[in-house]
């Protein structure tokens, strides 16, 4: 199942955090092009701020990697309660999102 059949139905943002090094007109095509860009936020986190403090900072990373996160999914309530927490050191490995779904719809 891909993400977008799971999510359907549900109302949900999603906000992608990215180290402002990877926010490129290549990465906002993509969203536009898949239908996207209403649904999912790009949010700039110029000094990895917020990536650091989610604790999902790369460590030892490459110098064109510098301040990338590990591809990582929280699931947060309205009440800003941290729901579901997955983060994975593969980016080409995501998690299930059967799983997802199954988190988002335990939100009252």
């Amino acid at each position: 199942m891909e993400l977008r059949e799971a999510l359907e139905g549900i109302d949900v943002t999603v906000v992608y955090v990215m180290a402002s090094n990877q926010i490129n007109p290549k990465a906002r095509r993509f969203l536009d092009e898949k239908g996207l860009a209403e649904r999912i936020r790009i949010v700039s986190d110029p000094e990895s701020r917020v990536i650091e403090a989610l604790g999902v900072l790369r460590e030892n990373a490459e110098p064109i990697e510098k301040g990338v996160a590990h591809p990582a999914t929280f699931v947060i309530d309205r009440s800003g309660h941290v729901r579901l927490a997955d983060v994975r050191t593969d980016f080409q490995i995501w998690i299930d999102p059967t799983v997802l779904r199954e988190s988002l719809e335990s939100i009252d």
